[in-house]
């Protein structure tokens, strides 16, 4: 899969750049895992779903500082099975009671 597309009129979801994303764009839920090279999460994007980079064959995923615990939830990064990663810049906004998984 290497892209995402939603139609304009679903009153849910969006899709930006063939990725899966709330309607209002805050949140990020699926990244297409056939996509390759390197991504930066738009600065709009609040929340992570747990899982959108699982499986990815980026090499490089940036996560802005606008992504961080979401009321008294904490955010869960989940790289796993994600062989061509090489780097991935966390948001400074971490507190420590984050899930990172590699």
């Amino acid at each position: 899969l290497t892209a995402i597309q939603v139609s304009p009129d679903n009153p849910n979801w969006a899709s930006l750049d063939g990725l899966l994303f709330s309607k209002d764009l805050s949140a990020l839920y699926q990244f297409p895992s056939g996509r390759t090279g390197s991504y930066t999460v738009p600065s709009s994007v609040k929340t992570l779903n747990e899982i959108p980079f699982v499986s990815c064959s980026l090499t490089e995923v940036v996560i802005p500082d606008t992504v961080g615990p979401e009321g008294n939830a904490y955010s869960c990064f989940s790289f796993y099975d994600s062989p061509n990663l090489t780097s991935v810049r966390l948001p400074s906004s971490l507190t420590g009671g984050e899930s990172i998984m590699f």
